[in-house]
């Protein structure tokens, strides 16, 4: 969550395409919020987990760990709890929902909600 909210709530270049542009194959490379949509890792890596040839390293495996991101358009004026308050991708109303999930052998156990405001 941290790592997604340093990112810009609207591309810097420009580009309306909701979740990744061409050439955004991972985090490293998006320069927005909904690049994150739809990314996952299996198993979750950190820049710690990965050895001097940046592979995983063997002790870091956690094939049975997942986590994956969703980024959604929501409207401020309505409540979570009403069904109209996820929008379409394409219907930016100022405000983003992110959610990241972790899962442990295909159950989800943990995840976390962040919400993102364009500030433009």
């Amino acid at each position: 969550i941290a790592e997604i909210l340093q990112q810009a709530y609207r591309d810097p270049d420009g580009n309306a395409q909701f979740g990744p542009e061409s050439g955004e194959t991972d985090p490293t490379a998006f320069d927005d919020v909904d690049d994150y949509h739809n990314w996952a890792d299996q198993p979750p890596r950190t820049r710690v987990d990965l050895d001097n040839n940046g592979q995983l390293d063997a002790i870091a495996n956690r094939a049975e760990w997942s986590r994956r991101v969703l980024v959604q358009h929501v409207d401020p004026d309505v409540s979570p709890t009403d069904p109209d308050w996820v929008l379409s991708t394409s219907d930016d109303q100022g405000v983003k929902r992110i959610e990241v999930i972790v899962d442990y052998q295909d159950q989800t156990i943990a995840s976390q909600v962040a919400f993102c405001a364009d500030t433009d």
